[in-house]
């Protein structure tokens, strides 16, 4: 339930299977970990969907379904989600160090200010393993700088595996100091 999601927030360790269809409609779900408490569990979607997540606070950064992300997401599909932040702002992470996402998909709108993907707004890794395999965005992506359909900015050791994105993406500038090893 909306609930139940809601409630990962409060053991950010943990271990988490979705077993039914999430639809947020009319329900205020906050990101679900921040940059001082990030997502350190693993969360399994189960390939069942998230629909409607909707956010809104152009002053928050690390905004996305998940906010901070030092764990591992998979299976998870975010459709039609509508979200707004500051900066570090994706659809379904706002923000990765050494986490991980696979085999997930997302559909929506994001938008920001800095470091704004449709997918993920930064990635941040040092360890040299995929931070994201097997997954895809179809989202309207509008921001100022660092802006990108399927991440807004990669650092260090980034791997993105067998990945896309769709969808129109909006820049107010043409800054980018984006490097990532495709593959």
């Amino acid at each position: 339930t909306s609930q139940e999601l809601d409630n990962v927030r409060n053991n950010l360790d943990g271990e988490y299977i979705q077993v039914c269809d999430i639809n947020l409609q009319g329900y205020a779900l906050a990101p679900i970990g921040n940059i001082i408490n990030p997502f350190v569990g693993r969360y399994d979607g189960n390939s069942h969907t998230i629909s409607n997540f909707k956010y809104n606070d152009a002053t928050k950064n690390y905004v996305g379904l998940f906010g901070a992300l030092n764990g591992v997401v998979s299976k998870v599909n975010l459709v039609n989600a509508n979200v707004t932040g500051n900066n570090y702002v994706g659809s379904i992470v706002g923000y990765i160090s050494d986490g991980g996402i696979s085999e997930s998909t997302a559909s929506g709108y994001v938008t920001g200010n800095t470091s704004v993907g449709g997918f993920v707004g930064r990635i941040d890794t040092m360890n040299n393993v995929p931070s994201i395999k097997y997954s895809s965005a179809n989202v309207r992506v509008i921001g100022n700088e660092q802006v990108g359909g399927f991440v807004g900015r990669t650092m260090k050791n980034s791997i993105i595996i067998q990945s896309f994105a769709l969808g129109n993406t909006t820049s107010t500038t043409s800054a980018s100091l984006s490097k990532m090893r495709i593959g």
